[in-house]
């Protein structure tokens, strides 16, 4: 849903044609507050609001939002997968 929003919606409909690459800052920083519960520091802000760059930046340069979108999910299964292993660990052994 974030790439949707974020890459489809922002970057591509309303920043097109920016001269001044908001069509990457603007929807990474949208990107990246929605991954905070609470009042993040700057280090938070700056992590998620570069990958968001760098996810921007993919869609830019292929014109597509899916490479994206195939980066973020593979970045989320391995940000998840200490948490996944614990569970499964717990459940199973």
């Amino acid at each position: 849903m974030e790439e949707l929003v974020c890459r489809g919606l922002l970057q591509h409909a309303f920043f097109k044609d920016s001269r001044w690459g908001l069509d990457l800052l603007f929807p990474s920083i949208l990107f990246a507050l929605p991954h905070f519960s609470s009042l993040p520091s700057l280090l938070d802000i700056f992590i998620f609001a570069t990958s968001g760059i760098i996810f921007a930046s993919l869609t830019r340069y292929t014109k597509s939002i899916y490479p994206s979108y195939a980066v973020h999910v593979i970045n989320n299964i391995f940000a998840n997968l200490p948490f996944l292993l614990t569970f499964l660990h717990r459940v199973l052994g």
